[in-house]
């Protein structure tokens, strides 16, 4: 409640929320464009209906997303038993639920829920995989599978997060059985879970495939684009991930801290004096446990955006967290000194991130009280039939401030995404418009076109002049 209470109370919402609200199947064909037959899937079954209940959608949210780390915790004590530290156990929700980039990815309340509801899915079914594979359950196998393609097909993000579970159950049962845990038991453990991942990727590429075949749909490249294997030099993508791996390591940012870091420098003293057999085995089994934030990286010799980071950024510093709490749990100053850093992280991270979140708040409170005075405007023209008319914003109006922290999404208008497509704000700040009450009709390219050679004779928004009807468009200058 600390970090994400805010969400419950004030009823707030950002850009793509506006074009569920306004264009329901529009919003679905994009998703299902871009091979995200689960989150369509979802969404038809659990919400088939328009109707954005912002309250709704974000109490749901929240507390699939706090019981997705429950079940973390929980797989881990099952992994572990009734030996696992109690207190050392609270590092997952500790460091995990705080993390800036949750409330990144959550404050797209169009696909939050399903989102959430698909992170709760994903730990579900590693949990039946690691039951299959030691209870030899082949039942439980296939509910495995069934949550990975269906976690898989709602968010891709969700990939690199189920092979940072993978690798997290390895490096605990190499932990775990010191003397009795061979190669053999190690390749036949991989082996099952990347048969599952597998057989999960190929589900998802054919079941989107059969989907846009019979529904007609194009596949767009709006992941793909994003590749830049074989498009740049291999130098410069080697360069792009060397950067956003330093940067992660030692940011500059509101979402990462120095924590992967030092606990990266921790484990490496740890291995050092730890002895135990395949101690080897597991170092290199953490080492890329560690690098699984930086699996999409790595992939698309890109920086991916930051949302895209959840879950796998937050679980793994948390994971990492614990695991070094229950290394050192037998000496006591270190384990103590352990928890109080947990919770003074925990402690800031929460106000960082709540922070950004109120900045969010108070720019839409920015953004109703622009659109009502835009609003205000226009009716003093007295148009006849305005739902006739298209609007067509000129420049961009962040909102300003002193509670105003504007990063990747948070704290960023509807007045100013898009201001320098050839269209500007208008489809952003039309479809917001529109979800307050206010109905125009789309702008087509010649109006765009039209618009924009009277752009510059018109002064800014808020003076006299700053709004001007052309044919069946209205000219509101922002900037």
């Amino acid at each position: 409640m600390l970090t994400f209470g805010i969400k419950i109370v004030y009823l707030d919402y950002s850009i793509d929320t506006e074009v569920l609200m306004t264009r329901y199947a529009s919003q679905l064909h994009a998703w299902q464009s871009i091979g995200r037959f689960g989150l369509v899937g979802l969404k038809k079954l659990l919400l088939p209906s328009n109707y954005v209940n912002v309250y709704f959608l974000n109490f749901l949210t929240y507390t699939l997303f706090v019981l997705s780390v429950l079940a973390i915790c929980f797989l881990l004590y099952r992994i572990i038993g009734p030996q696992i530290p109690q207190l050392a156990l609270a590092a997952i929700p500790a460091v995990m639920i705080p993390s800036a980039i949750n409330a990144e990815q959550f404050n797209f309340v169009l696909q939050s829920f399903e989102v959430a509801l698909a992170l709760f899915i994903i730990v579900g079914a590693v949990y039946f995989a690691w039951l299959s594979f030691h209870e030899h359950i082949l039942g439980s196998y296939f509910v495995a599978l069934f949550g990975v393609v269906l976690g898989f097909g709602t968010y891709q993000s969700l990939v690199p997060f189920f092979i940072a579970l993978t690798l997290m159950i390895m490096v605990l049962e190499l932990t775990i059985n010191q003397t009795g845990y061979t190669i053999k038991n190690y390749i036949k453990f991989g082996g099952y879970f990347i048969s599952l991942l597998l057989l999960g990727l190929i589900s998802n590429l054919l079941i989107n495939k059969v989907i846009d075949v019979i529904f007609h749909i194009q596949a767009t490249s709006y992941l793909t684009q994003l590749i830049n294997w074989g498009k740049l030099p291999v130098q410069q993508v080697l360069r792009t991930i060397v950067g956003g791996m330093l940067h992660t390591f030692f940011p500059r940012d509101n979402y990462h801290s120095y924590m992967l870091f030092i606990e990266m420098i921790a484990l490496l003293v740890l291995f050092i004096f730890k002895r135990q057999k395949n101690k080897l085995l597991l170092a290199l089994t953490t080492l890329v446990l560690v690098l699984s934030p930086f699996l999409l990286l790595i992939m698309l010799g890109n920086q991916p955006v930051i949302r895209a980071e959840m879950p796998t950024y937050p679980f793994v510093s948390a994971f990492l967290f614990f695991y070094l709490l229950w290394q050192v749990k037998k000496q006591m100053w270190l384990y103590s000194a352990g928890l109080l850093l947990m919770f003074s992280y925990s402690f800031f991270a929460s106000s960082a991130t709540a922070n950004l979140l109120f900045s969010e708040h108070m720019k839409y409170e920015q953004d109703v009280q622009l659109a009502n005075r835009v609003q205000q405007q226009i009716d003093n023209l007295h148009l006849d039939h305005s739902n006739e008319y298209a609007l067509y914003f000129v420049g961009q109006s962040p909102a300003k401030g002193p509670a105003i922290r504007p990063v990747q999404v948070l704290g960023r208008s509807y007045f100013e995404w898009d201001s320098i497509t050839e269209s500007g704000v208008s489809s952003r700040a039309s479809g917001f418009m529109q979800t307050l009450g206010y109905i125009y009709r789309p702008l087509d390219e010649k109006e765009i076109k039209l618009a924009r050679q009277y752009a510059n004779k018109l002064t800014v928004f808020p003076t006299k002049n700053a709004i001007k009807v052309v044919g069946k468009v209205i000219i509101i200058r922002l900037s």
